[in-house]
C-alpha cells in the first residue's frame, strides 16, 4: 500500500461489504459518466445529496473498522498492473496496512506529526527501514477518520455522482452508490486529481476506490471481509518495529538517521 493511494482511500472510505467484481472497466484518468458530463438533473442530485446525508449519518456509528484489501497500481511503464494484499485495521484515528504480497510492509496513519498533525509511517522489515511522512493540522480531519464527515469533503471537494455501472456494480442494486471528488484545493492536488468510490450504503462502506494522482497513475483498491465495531484495540494499530531500524524523512530531504522512536 502506498501513501499517495492511501490518502485518496482514507477521503471515499476504507470498509467494504464484498470483493470487487473481477470483469470491472478499466480506471482510465478521464472516464466519467455520460450522466455526469451532461449534467444530473435537480432531482437527480437531491436524491444524491440525501443518500450522501444518510451514509454521513451511519458513519457516525462506525468505531473500528477490519478488512482485507487488494490493491492494483497502473503506470504507464508497465503493461500490467502492480498488485498487492494484506489487511487494514481501523480504529477511531489510527489505520494500520499490513502488507503481505508481493513485499512486505506495514504502514500506519494517525496522529504523531508535529503541532498534533497527521503522520504517516512506513516501515519496510526486509530494509530494517522506517519512512515517516507528516501533514499539518489541516489535513488531519481528512486523513485521521475512517471515513472523513461530509461537511469536511465538501468543504474541500467537488461531489458528483457517478452511474454504478461505470464503477462496476449493479444498476438495479439499491445500495449501491457512487461517488467522484474533484479536489478543490491545491494542496490535495499536488497528490490526488480525481478519486471514484463505489459506495454500500447498507453498511456503510465503499465496495471498491479508484485514485488517479497528479502523475496520471492509478490505484484501484477492493476490500474484503470487512467486520465492523469488533473492538480493535490501539496496541493493533500502532506500528512496532525494532528498535534498531534506520528512519528517514523523505518529506524534509533528510535521509535515514539513527534508530526508531
Amino acid at each position: 500500500m502506498n501513501w499517495r493511494g492511501w490518502l485518496g482511500v482514507w477521503i471515499a472510505g476504507t470498509a467494504c461489504a464484498q470483493p470487487a467484481p473481477t470483469d470491472r472497466p478499466s480506471a482510465g484518468a478521464g472516464q466519467r459518466s455520460s450522466a455526469a458530463a451532461q449534467g444530473p438533473s435537480t432531482d437527480a442530485l437531491e436524491r444524491f445529496n440525501k443518500r450522501l446525508e444518510e451514509v454521513d449519518g451511519a458513519v457516525g456509528k462506525v468505531v473500528d473498522v477490519r478488512a482485507r484489501f487488494e490493491q492494483r497500481r497502473q503506470t504507464a511503464l508497465l503493461k500490467r498492473p502492480m498488485v498487492s494484499r494484506g489487511e487494514m485495521i481501523a480504529r477511531g484515528a489510527s489505520v494500520r496496512w499490513e502488507t503481505r504480497e508481493p513485499r512486505r510492509s506495514t504502514m500506519t496513519v494517525g496522529a504523531g506529526g508535529e503541532g498534533g498533525g497527521s503522520e504517516i509511517r512506513m516501515y519496510y522489515p526486509d530494509d530494517r527501514l522506517v519512512e515517516v511522512y507528516e501533514g499539518g493540522a489541516k489535513e488531519k480531519g481528512l486523513m485521521g477518520a475512517i471515513l472523513p464527515r461530509l461537511a469536511e469533503l465538501r468543504a474541500r471537494f467537488e461531489l458528483s455522482p457517478l452511474a454504478v455501472k461505470e464503477m462496476g456494480g449493479a444498476e438495479d442494486n439499491p445500495r449501491l452508490l457512487a461517488v467522484a471528488l474533484e479536489p478543490r484545493e491545491e494542496g490535495v492536488r499536488r497528490h490526488v486529481r480525481s478519486v471514484r468510490v463505489l459506495i454500500d450504503g447498507s453498511i456503510p462502506a465503499a465496495i471498491r476506490v479508484v485514485v488517479v494522482d497528479a502523475q496520471g497513475e492509478t490505484t484501484d483498491i477492493s476490500f474484503a471481509d470487512v467486520r465492523v465495531n469488533t473492538g480493535v484495540t490501539r496496541e493493533e494499530v500502532e506500528l512496532r518495529a525494532p528498535g534498531d531500524v534506520r528512519v528517514s524523512y523523505p518529506m524534509r530531504g533528510e535521509g535515514a538517521r539513527g534508530a526508531a522512536p
